[in-house]
């Protein structure tokens, strides 16, 4: 898979999101492709790059060391100057209800699986485009599907194929 996208000009990082919009969260966890030219392509190792989206602002990342030996230390003793010196504990109030959604947005995917087409077709329907073969694999590209119609199709065929492979495709490259 990876030297599938990486024939392409692409990369596979593993992103975390989260998005809110009108009271209502969605999350998740997934492979994005990117272009090896963007920002995130090119995050090494052990770094971390986040992103925030604000309404006036506009994107920030922030860029850093996020695991290892120092970062943690440092993250430690920060702890305990904060326990030392009386800091009050900002605290998340988990009283009130969340309400999570995972059709607000729609995304394109790629899926690798020995299933064949028609049953790609059979689960995902007008999503599904033509494949393009790479070394003997089958990749599909499944396009403007919700995050959730797309698990449901997923844990469908991962009944016939547990090693298929799927990654959003990032909408900027």
């Amino acid at each position: 898979d990876i030297d599938f996208f990486k024939r392409k000009g692409k990369v596979v990082k593993l992103i975390g999101e989260a998005k809110r919009q009108e009271g209502v969260v969605s999350c998740c966890v997934e492979p994005v492709v990117f272009s090896k030219d963007s920002m995130e392509a090119s995050v090494p190792d052990n770094f971390n790059l986040g992103s925030v989206t604000g309404t006036t602002i506009g994107e920030l990342k922030f860029y850093g060391q996020g695991a290892g030996m120092l970062p943690t230390a440092n993250a430690i003793v920060q702890d305990m100057i904060d326990i030392m010196e009386g800091e009050e504990e900002t605290a998340f109030d988990f009283s009130k209800q969340v309400k999570f959604q995972y059709d607000k947005v729609k995304k394109d995917y790629m899926l690798r699986t020995v299933v064949g087409e028609a049953k790609v077709r059979e689960v995902f329907g007008e999503h599904t485009k033509l494949p393009e073969v790479f070394e003997g694999m089958v990749y599909y590209p499944i396009k403007d599907i919700s995050t959730g119609q797309l698990h449901e199709g997923v844990e469908r065929l991962q009944k016939e194929d547990r090693g298929l492979f799927v990654a959003r495709i990032n909408q900027e490259g």
